[in-house]
């Protein structure tokens, strides 16, 4: 579904934004150079990053030292506070 939306629907879409612009924006005193139209994507489910492939590895990294706990809290879309910065897992015992 990717695909279609990236080969089909987007380009379409720019086609449209760019013959609204040429067209439109002068007949309503716009300029295309100030003004730009633009579709909001983040609602297409197709466009959107797997969610649990995401979650997946930013656990992965945290495990892995390579984040710490306000990097990974933030990239999942959390509220991160600054007591969080420079925390890194670590494995206790053996």
């Amino acid at each position: 579904m990717e695909w279609w939306w990236n080969n089909t629907v987007i380009p379409l879409e720019d086609a449209f934004a760019d013959e609204i612009e040429t067209q439109l924006f002068p007949a309503f005193g716009l300029d295309r150079h100030e003004y730009r139209l633009t579709w909001d994507r983040s609602q297409v489910p197709a466009l959107q990053e797997d969610e649990i492939a995401k979650h997946q590895m930013v656990r992965e990294d945290y495990r892995a030292g390579v984040i710490d706990l306000f990097t990974a809290t933030v990239q999942l879309g959390g509220e991160a506070v600054e007591d969080m910065r420079g925390v890194y897992h670590r494995e206790c015992g053996s």
